[in-house]
């Protein structure tokens, strides 16, 4: 399966990351009808309807990302891209069966609307599949999200409660990269303490702080540029074909170290169930 090309804004490592959730529930979307909340650069959306959802309707406030996934997906019968703002949809209440949410919340000032109008969207058996980043993997106690677009992180216990407020059922996963991968991403996330907390005595240190010293601070507070370029080989890794099983990413229970959560959240306990049980097969 081919999929259409990358964006040239991210490296190759990045893409497969992003494409991750949709490879992990693309059979849980057959013949059902789909929702997807922040389309992003399309290619999951593709993967939706190449993987026989029966239609899709795919949203993103950003308009130039919502017209990307309908010229990947025009070609597909059932298929409607719009701009729209997620957090007030004008559409019928519990009118699809598979609601996809990727990377959002984050970006969210009230996550609480939005839960509310996914839960709107849903039928009754319906099932919502949201991740997130891990705060615990990223960022330091107390340190606000150096990515200047997300408001928010979440560690796993602030998630659940945020969830438990509006499904009364869900279970949440971790979205791990194989052991090079995970240690990659933990370097380039995660800053370091002098920075984050002692940031404002950067320039006092540069000149009071003895050369020894000044070279090893400088080895510590490497470049996020020169951490992508030391692991070039990783970061340009040809993207395999989207199938589970041998993706270089995967789904296990939630742990500090994840990279991302996956939670599945219903007002079904079976249907919660069911579809937990369908992603973990297919590992």
């Amino acid at each position: 399966m081919n999929l259409p090309p990358k964006p040239d804004h991210i490296h190759n490592l990045e893409f497969i990351r992003i494409l991750s959730p949709y490879v992990f529930i693309a059979s849980s979307v057959k013949q059902r009808s789909v929702l997807d909340v922040g389309c992003g650069s399309g290619h999951g959306t593709w993967l939706l309807m190449t993987n026989g959802a029966h239609s899709v309707l795919t949203l993103d406030l950003d308009k130039t990302k919502a017209y990307q996934a309908y010229r990947f997906c025009k070609g597909f019968n059932n298929f409607l891209a719009l701009s729209m703002d997620a957090q007030s949809m004008g559409f019928k209440d519990h009118r699809f069966q598979v609601v996809t949410c990727f990377e959002v919340i984050e970006h969210i000032p009230n996550p609480d609307m939005l839960f509310s109008e996914l839960r709107r969207m849903m039928k009754s058996d319906g099932i919502l599949f949201l991740t997130t980043p891990n705060r615990a993997m990223r960022l330091l106690p107390l340190q606000r999200p150096w990515n200047p677009e997300h408001l928010y992180e979440y560690t796993a216990k602030s998630l659940r409660r945020h969830l438990k407020k509006h499904f009364p059922f869900f279970e949440i996963f971790g979205i791990y990269g194989e052991p090079k991968i995970n240690d990659y991403y933990r370097k380039i996330w995660k800053k370091n303490p002098l920075r984050v907390y002692f940031g404002w005595t950067a320039w006092i240190m540069d000149r009071l702080t003895p050369i020894v010293v000044k070279r090893w601070l400088r080895a510590k507070l490497t470049d996020y540029e020169n951490l992508i370029n030391e692991n070039s080989e990783l970061t340009n890794m040809a993207t395999p074909a989207p199938e589970p099983k041998s993706w270089p990413f995967y789904m296990d229970d939630s742990r500090k170290d994840c990279l991302n959560f996956l939670a599945i959240c219903g007002l079904n306990d079976l249907a919660v169930k069911e579809a937990a049980a369908k992603i973990r097969q297919s590992r």
